[in-house]
């Protein structure tokens, strides 16, 4: 059997990553399209002590010997940060499959973590249709902050006060956020947002990399298809691991419960989650089913009352009016 699971980045998937890590009968692979060249320790999040990539380079020069026109290590690198545009072909190279096929073929039960496939759901689906599909996702607020505020944070001292967070505009790019969201700007899709702050872009972000993922998967899977959302994994770490493992039709290893009990820790509110300015920019970009679909109608309460004056400083801070 086969599981595959999709998320966007700094949603959580190196978390369930790390825990699935601990269920020594998956055969596991980390971000297989991603560059993979570098040694990084739980890759990337320091949880484990062990470096994910080693295995996908493994496997990488076990299929370069298998496919003759893959000649160079760099090709299976497909998406960004080498090139943004990638992730947005719904018809990659035969090889992507390929790729994909053979690391699947090397044990019973394959776990593949990938970030860069939520246009390309089908490509894995015609690969196995009986798989196990599972889409992991985070409440948008605390995933622009997340890429706003870099890892551990370290960026947050910039956007104090909390309008530098919701003013600012620039071409940050942080996990390649900016090129992304300039794609998607050039869309039709996306052709009625002008000009949006650096917040904006990563929810523009969220919501096709949530919605893409998700209409294809419901549609091509169907019961197969689990949604996970990375808060009620660290609110109820034990009721959601047995949900996704009868999902998977499989027995949970105590040691992996044990390690979840040890390491997972309740999040904290998003940043800034009752500022009315979310609610605002989740209108202007149109995203409101999404968040409905995503299991985050908290975002949509609306906003505690406020004078005329005060809105009208609000939607200036927001669209630079």
């Amino acid at each position: 059997m086969n599981i595959f699971m999709q998320g966007m980045r700094r949603s959580g998937t190196t978390i369930i990553f790390d825990l699935l890590w601990q269920d020594s009968s998956l055969d596991c692979y980390y971000e297989p399209l991603a560059k993979a060249e570098k040694h990084a320790k739980g890759g990337g999040s320091g949880m484990t002590g062990t470096d994910y990539f080693e295995k996908v380079r493994a496997v990488r020069h076990s299929y370069m010997e298998k496919d003759p026109s893959v000649k160079d290590f760099k090709t299976l690198n497909y998406g960004a940060p080498k090139d943004a545009s990638l992730e947005f072909d719904t018809n990659p190279p035969a090889y992507v499959a390929g790729f994909v096929r053979h690391m699947t073929e090397q044990a019973p039960v394959t776990m593949i973590k990938f970030t860069r496939m939520y246009n390309k759901v089908h490509v894995l689906h015609e690969l196995d249709p009986e798989a196990r599909f599972v889409q992991i996702v985070r409440d948008p607020r605390a995933m622009a902050a997340s890429y706003l505020f870099g890892k551990g944070q370290k960026h947050k001292g910039k956007f104090t006060p909390e309008d530098k967070f919701f003013g600012k505009r620039s071409n940050y790019t942080a996990w390649s956020s900016f090129p992304f969201s300039e794609h998607l700007l050039s869309t039709e899709e996306f052709s009625h947002v002008k000009d949006p702050l650096d917040f904006m872009r990563v929810l523009i972000v969220w919501q096709h990399t949530f919605k893409n993922t998700y209409h294809a998967a419901k549609k091509l899977y169907g019961d197969r298809f689990f949604l996970l959302r990375h808060e009620d994994l660290l609110n109820s770490p034990r009721e959601t691991i047995e949900k996704l493992y009868a999902h998977m039709e499989r027995g949970v290893p105590e040691e992996l419960m044990e390690w979840a009990e040890k390491n997972l820790r309740k999040p904290s509110p998003p940043y800034m989650h009752d500022d009315d300015r979310w609610l605002h920019a989740f209108r202007e970009i149109g995203m409101l089913e999404e968040i409905e679909l995503a299991g985050y109608s908290d975002c949509l309460r609306e906003p505690s009352p406020k004078t005329v004056s005060e809105k009208k400083s609000l939607l200036g801070s927001l669209f630079g009016r």
